[in-house]
């Protein structure tokens, strides 16, 4: 991939006391590379379900040196304007393998960009070291299905040929293979809302399974919210083995650490033994050191973090999504998503104002247009969304109650 930029400078020299002014043009090729491949095996459900071993449960302000500024009534204005505000990616060719082939990463329906950016931001303070990105988020969904858990994804306009087609193998357990019988009981442990499918009826079929073709939502954008939800586990689950995550994170070496463990635990499972050599072991080295050498999850974790970045590299160079958004499509997502989270008298989250603040959130940014750039209107849609939802946080009373019963020192439980 090459991008091309135009290059200029001046030089200023007096030679004696006459001034030349040299203006030198030029443009320049710049190539830059995408971090790493990684070879994977070509299983998609059976190999990358979550918890599938345990059935327990489981500067970009572009300041330029202003030395001897010319304007002495103050300092210019360097601010470098981007058009991707909000670090969604599309239109990139992935040199990582992903399930024995190479694909063309496009985001084939908006609703699956509003989900990845809404669960990226959802992540609270108790948790801060973690805050994936959408990319991660995307780069997950290639691994566990090939997105393609879906009868509705469109080829990619600007690409052709460029297409997730859909993939039978992935239906039972979505678009993220979140296992009915592990991940999603964990989750019922672990959360009385909004999975408690006994007294709110979420079931998985409902949120997670992509089973019936042609159904009215393929459930990508619930089981990337319900992701979410399982990573605070996975992040509290640290202390079950008596490490504080905060502190075990923010002092990792690998700059990925957090994603790369969380993505440990979600294919592994809590109690799994890599899990437990990478925080015994890799601290101070990259996560995947401390995996078992081109095991399922070494080929799990090195293949998502390798189109993790991949994707990220490409929103740096503003490759990123700009879907045009209308009144429809804000209406479908707040609809897909609103199942994970019943209007019930004791928890309940009032529907009809979501939808009411969502659609006034893209209006007020839209300008009076009918539809509007995804990097214009989506982030204040999904914070308008997110303000009428429970809010993430690591559930560690239920793991106490389940798992951690004598507390744990490392966390102060």
């Amino acid at each position: 991939m090459e991008t091309y930029r135009r290059l200029s400078s001046r030089t200023l020299g007096w030679i004696g006391s006459l001034l030349f002014v040299l203006i030198l043009g030029g443009s320049g090729c710049l190539d830059y590379g995408v971090w790493g491949t990684a070879d994977d095996d070509d299983t998609v459900a059976d190999d990358d379900d979550v918890e599938d071993d345990d059935d327990t449960g489981d500067d970009d302000t572009g300041d330029d040196d202003d030395t001897g500024d010319d304007d002495d009534t103050g300092d210019d204005d360097d601010t470098v304007e981007t058009s991707c505000p909000l670090p969604v990616p599309d239109h990139v060719d992935v040199a990582t393998m992903v399930n024995g082939e190479y694909w063309h990463f496009y985001v084939p329906q908006p609703t699956w960009a509003f989900a990845t950016l809404h669960a990226s931001r959802r992540y609270g303070p108790d948790m801060a070291p973690v805050s994936p990105s959408p990319s991660f988020f995307f780069a997950t969904a290639m691994k566990e299905s090939s997105m393609g858990c879906s009868y509705e994804n469109s080829y990619d306009p600007q690409h052709a040929g460029a297409y997730f087609p859909p993939l039978e193998a992935s239906w039972g357990d979505g678009c993220f293979q979140f296992e009915n019988g592990t991940a999603f009981v964990e989750m019922n442990r672990m959360f009385v809302y909004p999975f408690d499918q006994y007294n709110y009826g979420v079931t998985h079929t409902e949120i997670i399974s992509s089973l019936e073709p042609g159904q009215d939502r393929d459930n990508f954008e619930t089981s990337a919210l319900a992701a979410g939800y399982y990573h605070t586990f996975a992040y509290g689950m640290f202390c079950y083995h008596e490490h504080n995550p905060t502190d075990w994170l923010n002092s990792a070496s690998d700059p990925m650490a957090a994603d790369k463990m969380m993505a440990v635990v979600y294919n592994r499972g809590a109690w799994d033994g890599e899990f437990i050599f990478a925080l015994e072991g890799c601290n101070q080295a990259q996560i995947e050191d401390c995996l078992s050498y081109n095991s399922v999850v070494w080929q799990y974790v090195t293949t998502i973090s390798a189109v993790q970045q991949e994707l990220e590299t490409a929103v740096a160079n503003e490759e990123c999504y700009h879907g045009d958004i209308t009144e429809e499509i804000v209406t479908e997502y707040v609809e897909n998503i609103l199942p994970l989270f019943p209007d019930t008298p004791d928890f309940g989250v009032d529907h009809a104002a979501v939808l009411s603040d969502a659609l006034a959130a893209f209006n007020a940014n839209a300008g009076g247009q009918p539809s509007a750039d995804f990097q214009d209107v989506g982030g204040d849609v999904v914070d308008a969304i997110d303000a009428h939802l429970p809010q993430l946080y690591v559930p560690y009373t239920s793991l106490v109650n389940w798992y951690i019963y004598n507390g744990s020192v490392a966390c102060n439980l």
